[in-house]
This record gives C-alpha cells, structure tokens and sequence, in this order.
C-alpha cells in the first residue's frame, strides 16, 4: 500500500520474503545501513517463551533502532498498541516504555487497536482460540472492551506523519475510537456451535493459566495477553452471562468471519 503511493519499500524481517533484509531483534549484528531511509517503520516484535525476556530485548532493540535512526537522519515511527494504555502486561508495558523513547527522540507512537485486513496473527489469533471452546463459551469478567483499527487508516496516518512536522513527538491513536466487548468478536469468530454461556473472573483465569506456562505447555492462548485485559480493581462471580448482540461495522465483521 505505501508502494501504491509513492514510497520505495524495504523490508526488514526475521522471515525471508521476497526481496525482504533478513534480520533479528535479538542479534544487531547484520542490521542493515539506513543512510538512505526516508522513515523507519518499526511494527516487529520479539516473542519468547518469556514475557521477562521479551521485554528486555524489545526495549534494548528499540533504543538500538533509534540510534541507527539518528546516525541516518532517518524518522522512526512506532506501531504501538492499546495494550500500552493501561500497560499491565509485559507486551504493553514494553510498547509503553517504546513509545516515550521514539516520541521523546522526535518520533512518532501510533496506536492501534485490533488490526484488520493484515496478517493473521497477534491477539486475534488468542481470541480466536477462545472462541473456539468446545460446548461452551466463557465471557472474560470485568469485560474487556476492544477497538478496531483498518491497516489503511495504519497506513494513512503513517503517511500523514511523513508530510506534517506537527505530528511527531506525539502518540497518535489510530482508527476510531469505538469500543467492542471480547465476547461480541468472540461470538462473530466462534465457528463451533454453543451450548452455555460462562462468565469467568479473568483474575481466575490468571491463575489457572499460570499452571501450563509453568510446565511450558501451549495452549493457544499467552497468559501475558490476558493480563492486557486485567483491571485487579473489578471482578464478578461465576454464572451465566448475558448473550451480547454485536454492532461490529460490515467490514470488519466479513474479516473475522473470514480469520
């Protein structure tokens, strides 16, 4: 999409893709030179078995990024994440300490809810594994409230930072700021069908899925990511909870139909 508009694009990734840079967080190493780099694009991310280690290196590369950045007179843009709001995961802490580092420098933080019309992957991967229980379906409480970000309006906003000086140095969030429960996207990407609906303390929730991380099993779904949901000031009780009726808009109901 950027290529569509007039930027040269080069990737840089841990994956081989068509011409992309081979390249590792961890391991600066073989970073590639960026004397000839408009912007830097920063939307990767380390993921370990270890939301400690994770942290550390993610943050670590981020200051590395932004070094490179400055020796090329090059502007870093961060694609951070809501989680960073609210920051009580791993995952949003760290993207919570990158964000003041790029805007701090000059750059720019934009903050994207749930990404539709990109690569599978990230938390709608984990949702998806929820949804797709067996029997029944259990509504995280307190419920988490979501929003939606387009990877166009991701890309618009990317080339808005580009033209307008005015809108570095700032965390900008992108897309609209509407807000869905986990369980109306939940019920949209379920494919199996539902026998009882469970409200379950996400505190609760904490607690049983630390028995799997300690024994390193995966289950679908990353503990650290539930804690992206967490508030330790609200909880409910178990029972049966209310079905929700979802008001996703028409596109971005077609996309998780469709994940």
């Amino acid at each position: 999409m950027l290529t569509i508009s007039g930027f040269e694009v080069i990737l840089i990734g841990r994956r081989k893709i068509l011409d992309s840079i081979q390249f590792d967080l961890s391991d600066f190493s073989d970073f590639p030179v960026l004397d000839s780099i408009d912007l830097l694009i920063h939307l990767a991310w380390y993921r370990s078995n270890s939301p400690d280690n994770d942290y550390q290196v993610n943050v670590d590369a981020g200051r590395r990024l932004l070094i490179q950045a400055d020796m090329a007179n090059c502007l870093p843009i961060l694609v951070s994440s809501d989680s960073a709001e609210q920051a009580n995961s791993m995952y949003g802490a760290a993207k919570r300490e990158l964000e003041v580092l790029f805007t701090r420098c000059g750059g720019s933080a934009l903050r994207c809810g749930l990404v539709t019309g990109a690569q599978k992957g990230g938390i709608l991967t984990s949702i998806q594994t929820l949804s797709n229980l067996r029997l029944f379906c259990l509504h995280l409480k307190p419920e988490p409230g979501l929003r939606f970000t387009r990877v166009s309006e991701l890309f618009e906003l990317i080339q808005s930072v580009a033209a307008d000086y005015s809108l570095r140095g700032q965390v900008l969030q992108v897309g609209a700021p509407t807000k869905f429960s986990l369980s109306q996207i939940a019920h949209v990407m379920r494919k199996k069908h539902t026998l009882l609906h469970l409200s379950f303390p996400i505190n609760l929730a904490l607690l049983l899925m630390a028995i799997p991380e300690a024994m390193r099993l995966d289950v679908g779904f990353k503990r650290d990511s539930l804690r992206s949901f967490y508030s330790p000031q609200t909880s409910e009780p178990f029972g049966i909870s209310d079905i929700f009726s979802a008001d996703i808009p028409e596109d971005i109901l077609k996309y998780l139909k469709q994940y």
